[in-house]
Order: structure tokens, then sequence, then C-alpha cells
């Protein structure tokens, strides 16, 4: 049985959508303008799942593994050791103070995992896997009323085929909310994603 500690949950107010390929270029334009930091990077994403201790449900989360596809090979020195990210987040927060927000909040538990026999090890866990793909994302970092938003643009691909899974490219923005603050962080998110439009709408998901 599997049994996969993860770190404290914090707590995340997140918006999504999809830019169309014709708004694509402009949309990035603007958030080059807009951000602070930039970062592009490849992910192999999987999504697994694992039995609860009680044995009749399973919990789900995700193993990613970020490999930069920015800055010069380094062809001496030690093999940078293999990281996988498990992240696992909860569906939105239902409630009286959620429903109105402009922005869903999540609470979001991470773990790390080092090794190349990872996966392996989770499956020896009783761990399965449900999905497997590819996701080439760019990173913006923009500071908004005092807090930094990260917005991601990425598309997907399937580890199998190799091909897009949808057309065009997902958007995501998060800000991350401290418990007392989630209210206010997704207002904020809100306001900010208003700048977005018309190129992108991001929805509370």
């Amino acid at each position: 049985m599997a049994n996969v500690s993860f770190g404290p949950a914090t707590y995340v107010a997140r918006c999504a959508g999809i830019v169309s390929p014709a708004d694509h270029d402009a949309l990035v334009a603007l958030l080059k303008g807009m951000c602070s930091r930039r970062n592009v990077y490849d992910e192999n994403e999987y999504g697994m799942s694992a039995p609860l201790q009680s044995g009749t449900k399973r919990s789900s989360f995700k193993m990613i593994k970020q490999v930069p596809t920015t800055g010069p090979p380094v062809p001496l020195g030690p093999t940078p050791p293999i990281i996988w990210r498990l992240v696992h987040e909860s569906l939105p927060l239902k409630g009286k103070q959620y429903n109105d927000l402009p922005a869903a909040v999540l609470e979001v538990a991470e773990s790390s995992l080092t090794g190349i026999y990872s996966v392996q090890f989770m499956h020896a866990l009783g761990c399965q896997v449900d999905y497997r793909v590819a996701r080439r994302s760019q990173v913006f970092v923009i500071n908004h009323e005092d807090s930094e938003v990260q917005v991601t643009l990425f598309s997907v691909s399937s580890r199998t085929t190799g091909k897009p899974l949808f057309e065009g490219h997902a958007v995501e923005a998060r800000l991350p909310a401290a418990p007392e603050q989630q209210v206010e962080a997704a207002r904020k998110l809100g306001g900010f994603c208003q700048q977005l439009l018309p190129m992108v709408l991001l929805k509370k998901v």
C-alpha cells in the first residue's frame, strides 16, 4: 500500500483559460512587458493515483519533472540528480465565502522524489499512472498590488503519440494565499486577469 507523505498544505488562488493561436503572440508580448522575470522549460507530467489507508478510495496527485530549455549545456561535472515534484491539489474550495469570488481557491501540498527510478518506486508503493503528458511552458512572474502573480502559458502533448491534446495554448494564473488571506488573494487575481482581456478570458476553475 502506498504511503505518500506531502509537506504542509498551502493555499493558492487560480484562474485558467485557453488562448487561440491568433492571439498567442499578442498575449506573450503583453506578458513580457508586464513581468519582472520569465522562464521557459519542458515538463514531463504523470497523473498518479494512490490507495488511501482505508483501501476503499484513491487519492490523485501529479509527478512533474522539469527540464530547463534555456542556457548552454554543461559538458563537465557531475550529472545533476533527477528530481520529481509530487503535487496534490484539492478541488476548488466550496462555501459561502468562496462562491462569489472571481478566482478559485485550492489547497496545495508538495513534496519531492529524487532518482532515475522514481516512477518505478511509486509503482512499487501501489500507485498507478492515469495519464502521461509533455508540457512546454513559459512562466511569467508579474508584480500586482504588492503580490507576485505567476502566469503560465503552456501547450500539452501526448507522451505516447507526441501530438497536441488541444489547439492553442492553455493559460493559468496563480497567486499564493495565506490561510487568512484567501478571499483577498482571489479578488486580487480576478482584478489582474481583467488586464488580459480580450486576448484571453481566465475563469475560476
